[in-house]
């Protein structure tokens, strides 16, 4: 397959057969050989041709390695026979191919637990159970096991370790059989095309290995630039990339070097962050095509302005199988790429993205298409945050129609959650076969193991023990429908790989790392599978005119009185921003010291600058109304005081006449009080006299009341006599009966005292 080429030479036939030998014999087997020369491939292609009393498995290590988890995943390919004895499913003999041997870190005592525990075995046929402190055998197993030299990463172990395996030693092929291998390649898919085309097959491949030897004999790996490694499979990339070319549409020499050269960028310079590497490339392909095929990178590129153009397969969507051709209008591009956002937005689950396309942006979207494009493509995008590597990529796999996964970080989230999450991805990329993005930013690696276990799906597709084998056996019947359909077999171990390619041909992983500190370099140290099996997307500063974009973009919705005066302040934001950068690069050599500066930063002053605005305005806002109000106030007073005047002018009328009156009324008084004292004078005399008279009276009336006291017996016996008295009585009275001198007598004497003295008998 297109992936996984392999063009069989002098050397690696003969290490094959030797290998091959080796494993049929039960022999433990280690290969050793540098990075990209082949060992893996050789082994793989060795495995699949073996006898079918043996199978397989691919275990590969990292420095994350530990000895529990090589036996846990031995111990998964293996079933029980008798007590303390395992041994491989169906009597058959396993062969375990263990890639990386030397990747495991040593621990503080100088070895390396999991090359221990392989040791133990080899020695003895046994390893304890953890658990119950007892023997464990395993039997019909043997060990195949490939590594590169020590160093970068990889640990030297004593020949204690070495002495239980079998060393072959694979050697880095010539320049001669990289051409003849590749050459092989893109003759064969050039050999339809065009009399102008097809002779360029060689001398492409000729060139591809110059630039290849060039770039790993001068861009070395440095603490800076510690991603620099460079092997064959980059050379391997770029001739791939070039037989992406269509016989309809590459009918001439200037079109295929342009996808040469534009290959060549993107599996080598897109991961290089210092401009002076990048012109030193653009040098080194400029010589090639000079001498080589006698045309200048200039001349190449002349229509594009001299610059490598994106090459894109997405732009004829009405082709059942669009061309990989140049962009020659970026404002179609941008146009049809601003279509798909606004069509991601209206996905069901999908939020809105928050994008700029300014042209770095579509570069980068590009780059990350064509790598989802390919078979099995893996993209490793490095910036420091904010500069929408997880945004872009997502715009990038909804235009390659990929379902995004990605997972939710929570405070409770271990391990076991990742492993449940993964298991929910396997599902979806090899039993559901749908195509998906495997989407993994630093953000979400709360532990390193996490990232041991993406190292495996890059390198070999298989987390170890991902499935227990009671979930493994449901999976896989799910999986038998398809698998017969596509005559891949019904056996446990066919349904397997049958599973296991499934999801590597659908799952694509893009990872979004951060440049920032020791990490980066600590990671790639650790899991080679990062660099080796992705494509780098290096996220450089934004350009200045990418920078005015997206103030212009931020800034639209704000009323800054005129157009020039908005474009002035985005203007300020693009100065700003690169004077701080440019500063930080002098502070870095001056004092050795790193200040970042990156896109978020950028935005955040944009942000504020808008936060900022809008409280002032609201400020002057509150204080302009404030002056209004007083200002209406005071035009309101103004009027009620001309009023009052008006008034106040009446009401003083009014009050000299009232004080006029007032005088005139005080000489009034003033006359009535003189008599009023007169008066007085007089009322105090007669009171005077008065109180004379009073006690006057009252001295009579002690008197009269003295004498009425004497008189009172008197009154009583009169009273008393009279109550005596009758009508007849009263009768002989009035006629003046015998004894009337007597009473005529009485009422003379008591007359005085009632009514006055009678004068005739009818008074009486």
């Amino acid at each position: 397959p297109a992936y996984r080429p392999l063009v069989p030479t002098v050397d690696t036939t003969r290490n094959q057969y030797v290998a091959g030998s080796l494993v049929r014999t039960s022999n433990h087997t280690l290969i050793v050989g540098a990075v990209g020369v082949g060992k893996t491939m050789t082994i793989q292609s060795m495995l699949d041709a073996l006898p079918a009393e043996k199978s397989y498995c691919t275990i590969n290590f990292s420095a994350q390695t530990t000895s529990n988890s090589l036996q846990d995943t031995i111990e998964g390919k293996l079933e029980k026979r008798t007590k303390g004895v395992f041994a491989p499913v169906g009597g058959k003999k396993l062969v375990a191919f263990i890639d990386d041997l030397n990747m495991p870190q040593k621990s503080k005592f100088g070895f390396i637990p999991p090359l221990e525990l392989i040791k133990l075995w080899a020695d003895n046929g046994f390893w304890y159970d953890r658990a119950r402190c007892e023997a464990k055998y395993v039997k019909d197993m043997q060990l195949l096991a490939a590594m590169a030299p020590p160093g970068g990463g990889r640990n030297q172990f004593s020949q204690r370790i070495s002495a239980c395996f079998s060393v072959i030693n694979m050697t880095q092929p010539s320049d001669a059989q990289l051409r003849r291998i590749f050459g092989t390649l893109l003759n064969n898919k050039l050999a339809e095309f065009a009399d102008d085309v097809r002779p360029l097959g060689d001398p492409i491949v000729a060139a591809s290995v110059d630039i290849y030897r060039a770039v790993c004999k001068e861009l070395l790996p440095t603490p800076s630039k510690s991603h620099y490694l460079f092997n064959t499979r980059d050379l391997a990339r770029i001739v791939l990339g070039v037989m992406q070319a269509s016989k309809a549409f590459y009918d001439n020499k200037e079109d295929l070097l342009q996808l040469w050269v534009h290959e060549t960028f993107r599996i080598i310079g897109d991961r290089m962050w210092d401009p002076a590497d990048v012109a030193w490339l653009r040098k080194q392909l400029d010589e090639r095509l000079s001498s080589t095929f006698s045309i200048s990178f200039a001349g190449l590129f002349e229509e594009f302005g001299e610059q490598v153009p994106p090459f894109v397969n997405f732009m004829r969507s009405n082709m059942d199988v669009p061309p990989f051709e140049p962009v020659r209008d970026m404002g179609a591009l941008k146009d049809m790429l601003t279509e798909k956002l606004e069509d991601y937005a209206l996905e069901p689950g999908a939020s809105a993205l928050d994008l700029v396309l300014f042209k770095d942006a579509l570069h980068h979207v590009c780059r990350i298409h064509r790598i989802l494009s390919q078979p099995r493509g893996n993209a490793l995008l490095v910036g420091v945050g904010g500069s929408g590597r997880k945004s872009l990529a997502r715009l990038a796999a909804y235009v390659a129609e990929l379902k995004v996964f990605s997972i939710e970080i929570t405070k409770t989230y271990r391990l076991s959650e990742f492993r449940e999450d993964l298991k929910g991805l396997y599902r979806q990329a090899g039993v559901a076969n749908k195509p998906t993005l495997f989407l993994f930013d630093e953000t979400q690696i709360k532990y390193e193991t996490f990232l041991e276990d993406v190292n495996n799906i890059l390198t070999s597709g298989e987390v170890p023990n991902l499935f227990p084998k009671d979930e493994l056996g449901g999976v896989l019947d799910e999986l038998r429908p398809a698998a017969k359909a596509a005559m891949a077999g019904e056996t446990q171990e066919q349904l397997m790989a049958f599973f296991l390619e499934r999801v590597r041909t659908n799952l694509h992983v893009v990872l979004c790392l951060s440049p920032v500190g020791e990490t980066f370099r600590e990671r790639c140290r650790m899991f080679p599978g990062l660099v080796n099996c992705t494509t780098i997307d290096w996220f450089t500063e934004w350009p200045a005119d990418a920078l005015y974009e997206v103030a212009t973009r931020q800034m639209a919705s704000e009323d800054l009185g005129s157009e020039e005066v908005k474009k002035a302040v985005c203007r300020m934001f693009v100065t700003a921003h690169q004077s701080v950068e440019a500063t930080s690069r002098s502070m870095w050599l001056t004092i050795r010291r790193r200040n970042y500066v990156t896109p978020t930063h950028y935005l955040e002053t944009v942000r504020n600058y808008k936060a900022l605005l809008a409280e002032k305005r609201t400020e002057l806002l509150s204080k302009s109304n404030k002056l209004s109000g007083g200002l209406t106030k005071l035009d309101e007073t103004r009027v009620q005081v001309a009023d009052m005047k008006k008034v106040v002018e009446h009401k003083q009328v009014v009050v000299s006449q009232a004080k006029q009156d007032c005088e005139e009324l005080l000489v009034q008084i003033v006359q009535d009080k003189r008599v009023a004292d007169e008066q007085e004078k007089q009322v105090n005399a007669e009171a005077t006299k008065i109180a004379k008279e009073t006690d006057e009276a009252n001295a009579i009336a002690q008197q009269v009341s003295a004498e009425l006291e004497k008189a009172l017996p008197a009154l009583q016996e009169a009273e008393a006599a009279l109550n005596v008295l009758t009508k007849k009585d009263i009768s002989e009275l009035k006629v003046g009966t015998p004894g009337a001198a007597a009473i005529w007598f009485n009422a003379k004497r008591i007359g005085p005292y009632i009514t006055g003295s009678p004068s005739n008998w009818v008074s009486v």
